[in-house]
């Protein structure tokens, strides 16, 4: 959620409580989407990286993990973006309609958040 503080922010003083009130439940929905899934393979991948000294092994789990999350999470991304606003009127009704189109928007946040946790961990295994 600290990605979106300056977002509340700056919804805060400049739009009324109700965006303010889908912005939130749309950040909070996709927390959960990308928690759910990035929970799984970080406590499967990071072990095997950091327990690994070999360098040529490191690279080989990470190109896996950067997959995995690639296949993970470019689909739900991409079904987010065009399908968000109908799964959220089916699941939720018409009185949330508005948080299916801020899901949309933020739907490329999903995908790269999780690629970038890939290349972070890239970054922070190298010597």
């Amino acid at each position: 959620m600290f990605q979106f503080k300056f977002i509340f922010i700056f919804l805060g003083f400049n739009a009324n409580l109700v965006v303010l009130g889908f912005f939130e439940r749309a950040t909070f929905i996709l927390f959960s989407i990308s928690n759910l899934f990035s929970q799984l393979a970080d406590r499967i991948f990071v072990p095997l990286i950091n327990n690994n000294k070999d360098i040529k092994s490191k690279n080989l789990i990470l190109n896996i993990f950067f997959i995995y999350k690639l296949f993970i999470f470019l689909p739900i991304g991409l079904i987010l973006y065009f399908f968000s606003d109908k799964i959220i009127l089916f699941m939720f009704g018409e009185k949330w309609f508005f948080t299916g189109e801020i899901i949309s928007i933020l739907s490329f946040w999903l995908v790269f958040n999780s690629l970038y946790q890939v290349f972070e961990r890239w970054i922070f295994t190298h010597d």
